[in-house]
């Protein structure tokens, strides 16, 4: 269940990140050497894939008996 959360977290998230990549390039003036952008986006794809999949090899091998509350915190106000 827990493995379940983390994929709706970073999904949720992930909408949020793609549709501020893609507000913020159709805002911009035109440029026509966009390689660097679609590089840097691609290197960012990357990176989240690899946090993902890090993270679901670590809850579900590398713990036993995962406790979703012993990490899930929320910061008092």
């Amino acid at each position: 269940m827990p493995t379940l959360y983390v994929l709706i977290t970073f999904s949720i998230c992930w909408i949020f990140i793609e549709s501020t990549f893609l507000i913020s390039n159709k805002l911009v003036i035109e440029n026509h050497s966009n390689y660097s952008n679609d590089t840097f986006l691609n290197s960012f794809r990357l990176l989240a894939l690899f946090l993902l999949i890090g993270t679901i090899i670590f809850m579900s091998n590398l713990q036993s008996e995962f406790d979703f509350q012993k990490y899930y915190f929320v910061c008092p106000l």
